[in-house]
């Protein structure tokens, strides 16, 4: 009976973070789009993103620099950049009161790697 209630548990826990990143997931590219303007592949193009490679670092106290490699593709690069500017003017926090998140587009193969640990 017990580790029928663990499944359970355990089901029901895995469930609501499906939906929780899914919800994410899509109010992601609901703001994406305003920038994207092509509402037809946001959602592709807002997975393939999320895909992509990218560097986090510290920025030093209460600050992480996130560098997200700049999409092949001029239109979707130029919404993404549009997209991160206003996520930067917002001051975004990581976990509510955590650290704030600093984006930026650029070459992440050219980023020499971080002598200390960020995590």
């Amino acid at each position: 009976m017990t580790r029928e209630l663990l499944r359970e548990d355990r089901r029901l826990l895995v469930n609501a973070l499906k939906l929780a990143a899914g919800n994410s997931e899509r109010a992601l590219a609901i703001r994406f789009d305003r920038h994207y303007k092509c509402s037809k592949d946001v959602f592709s193009v807002v997975r393939a993103l999320l895909q992509s490679p990218g560097v986090v670092r510290d920025a030093g106290p209460g600050g992480i620099e996130v560098h997200l490699n700049r999409p092949d593709s001029p239109k979707v690069a130029d919404a993404l950049e549009l997209f991160l500017a206003e996520l930067n003017n917002e001051k975004a926090h990581m976990l509510g009161n955590g650290p704030i998140l600093t984006f930026r587009l650029t070459d992440v193969s050219q980023i020499p790697p971080q002598l200390d640990q960020l995590l």
